[in-house]
């Protein structure tokens, strides 16, 4: 079985976190609107989500999600440039 994509894991933490069905959960499943995701659930999302995926999220102006699309996109992103870094 193939390791589970960094999306993927995304998905599993934002139900887990929403105490939702993951096969709930679409691209366009708003966050805060259809999950109840409010701010103390957004920061514990964002801290599980740089702890899972390695990455770090920047403090100074942490992102705004309306979906979980909008969420997956950014991590991809995120993800990308790490991988792009020197070590």
């Amino acid at each position: 079985m193939p390791a589970p994509t960094p999306r993927d894991r995304v998905r599993a933490i934002v139900a887990e976190i929403t105490e939702v069905d993951p096969a709930r959960l679409r691209p366009e499943t708003d966050l805060a609107g259809e999950l109840g995701l409010d701010s103390p659930k957004a920061l514990r999302l964002l801290c599980r989500v740089e702890e899972a995926l390695e990455i770090e999220i920047p403090e100074e102006a942490p992102p705004r999600f309306e979906t979980l699309g909008d969420l997956l996109d950014y991590v991809d992103r995120l993800a990308a440039s790490a991988a792009r870094e020197p070590a």
